[in-house]
């Protein structure tokens, strides 16, 4: 018996809830020597991938698109829901944006621009970031370095260097006041990032996205007008000018994305999950 049914059977699990495509697959009907009676999965980004296993109970998708993907991967309708992305608690609360920036004690008098890097702060974030040196507005800087030390010193530094303000911070539980602080996002199209913004109802412009399912996530915002996607230093700096002259073309974005969020996501998962289980 291999080590994942050990921990199933010691734990009285007979349920599971995966949203990562490995952990549904290592604990797929093919691979457990034991018996599960529901297996749900949560995707996290706007397309499904092929590595999705087909013996999933249910699917719970983000979007139609996801929906789409699945069906043409061999998934069967009947097995999928579209619920919107569940997120943490925080992104369902209503912000006061200046009361936040008091909060966390940030310049009420700037712009603020929230850089994301996912939990690992990856991404070419210190490019994003020299792009701010020659933006002749001030501006206030939240950078997510997540568990990246090395990134937070060095922008500390840079910070000193180049007299901006820059807020860099690790990992963070509620990310949300942040988000809430922000006048606009950048970061690589992560699905969770995507959502994060659009929750909070921020512009957000695309920035080196990883290849595959951010790349693909950041075509389907740019084709749905949810976001622009700078490919260069010199392009990201061209759009963070337009920010400043054409918040009415920013606006449009914020408001687009805003429509791929679902506030009642957490709630219907969570329902249908305890529902079918029930029925067992």
């Amino acid at each position: 018996m291999n080590s994942i049914a050990k921990v199933l059977i010691k734990n009285g699990i007979t349920s599971i809830v995966s949203t990562h495509a490995l952990s549904s697959i290592l604990t797929s009907k093919t691979n457990l020597p034991i018996k599960i009676n529901k297996r749900f999965s949560v995707i996290t980004d706007i397309y499904a991938h092929s590595f999705w296993p087909k013996d999933i109970d249910f699917y719970f998708v983000p979007h139609k698109e996801t929906l789409k993907t699945l069906i043409e991967n061999g998934i069967k309708e009947k097995n999928i829901y579209v619920v919107g992305m569940p997120l943490r608690k925080e992104f369902y609360l209503n912000y006061d944006q200046s009361k936040v920036k008091r909060e966390i004690r940030i310049n009420n008098n700037y712009p603020v621009f929230l850089i994301s890097g996912g939990s690992k702060g990856i991404g070419n974030i210190m490019e994003i970031v020299e792009v701010f040196t020659y933006i002749k507005h001030k501006i206030n800087l939240i950078v997510f370095c997540g568990s990246n030390s090395s990134l937070k010193r060095e922008l500390h530094y840079f910070a000193k260097e180049k007299q901006i303000n820059i807020y860099p911070l690790s990992y963070q539980k509620n990310p949300a006041i942040y988000y809430a602080a922000s006048d606009c996002v950048i970061g690589k199209a992560g699905g969770i990032t995507v959502f994060e913004a659009a929750s909070m109802k921020k512009p957000f412009i695309i920035y080196s996205p990883l290849p595959g399912q951010e790349e693909r996530n950041a075509k389907f915002l740019v084709s749905h007008h949810c976001s622009v996607y700078p490919k260069n230093q010199r392009e990201l700096k061209n759009i963070i000018d337009l920010w400043f002259s054409n918040k009415v073309f920013f606006m449009k974005l914020a408001n687009n994305i805003y429509k791929l969020h679902k506030a009642d996501a957490p709630s219907v998962i969570v329902n249908k999950i305890i529902n079918q289980v029930n029925i067992l």
